[in-house]
């Protein structure tokens, strides 16, 4: 899985490994990189809540979870409930949770979709 890439001084071509993931250099990289490291903490923390919820021990506040929604995490947010089955009956936090997601969210389609300009 090597790939040739450039030439060196001597005219031979050298062998660079290929990149599976981009520069956090990029905007379009750091933002992607942002989303993904606060949904996963986000994730965690619907586990964490669950796991204290059933252990009677204190809960992480909702508020936490709204302000990950706004800060990009609503992906981990979402599927943290759908899969440990949180807080699934509880429409109140999930209208509140997209209420928060919206303007994260618009951002990402804004910056994601292709410039139109």
């Amino acid at each position: 899985m090597w790939r040739c890439q450039r030439v060196d001084c001597h005219g031979q071509r050298r062998r660079e490994k290929p990149t599976f993931l981009p520069s956090p250099s990029t905007p379009s990289a750091f933002l992607t990189y942002w989303v993904a490291g606060v949904s996963l903490i986000a994730f965690v923390l619907m586990l964490v809540d669950k796991l204290s919820a059933k252990m009677g021990l204190s809960r992480v506040a909702e508020m936490t979870f709204f302000t990950f929604s706004l800060l990009g995490g609503f992906p981990g947010v979402i599927l943290g409930g759908l899969a440990f089955h949180h807080k699934t009956s509880k429409s109140e936090f999930w209208v509140k949770t997209l209420v928060a997601a919206i303007p994260s969210a618009i951002i990402l389609v804004i910056f994601f979709s292709p410039s139109t300009f």
